[in-house]
């Protein structure tokens, strides 16, 4: 049946374009356990390129390991995409969605497929916050709240 059998004699029908419903991103689940979205994927190569570009793979799968730390602490949100965007964490995150054209590179991918795919010896410790003593303007928040674990490269990682 038409529509426009439907519509009362003499009543012009005019189609609306109505966009379809979005579908939910697929969830991507890997070896370790850890299930996360296309989306959050690419958040969590955007941190570890942007918090920790230059350094070896060993302190880029710190940093992916310090974001899996928290999504499996009680103390945090249990996403990656929730740990990244909470406020006040994570602060390159900020520019994730104006940033175009984005490409991790070798180390950044190798480090996160790694860490997801639970391959990666655990260089973070067991840590579940960093700060970068190069970048950041102060650090005594993390020094006097927090367990100091290990530096690595210009990172200082705690608990």
């Amino acid at each position: 049946m038409s529509l426009m059998a439907c519509a009362p004699s003499g009543t012009l029908y005019i189609p609306l374009n109505i966009p379809a419903q979005p579908q939910p991103e697929q969830l991507i689940a890997y070896p370790a356990g850890i299930t996360l979205t296309e989306t959050e994927q690419q958040m969590l190569y955007y941190v570890v390129q942007t918090e920790a570009n230059g350094k070896s793979l060993e302190h880029k799968i710190a940093v992916a390991e310090v974001v899996m730390n928290r999504v499996r602490s009680p103390r945090f949100p249990d996403s990656v995409g929730a740990v990244l965007t909470s406020n006040g964490q994570f602060c390159s995150m900020g520019g994730f969605y104006s940033r175009g054209d984005f490409a991790p590179d070798e180390t950044t991918r190798c480090a996160v497929e790694l860490v997801l795919n639970g391959q990666a010896p655990d260089y973070s410790q067991g840590a579940l916050f960093f700060c970068n003593l190069t970048a950041a303007k102060e650090c005594s928040w993390f020094e006097t709240q927090l367990t100091f674990l290990f530096e690595l490269e210009g990172h200082r990682f705690y608990c």
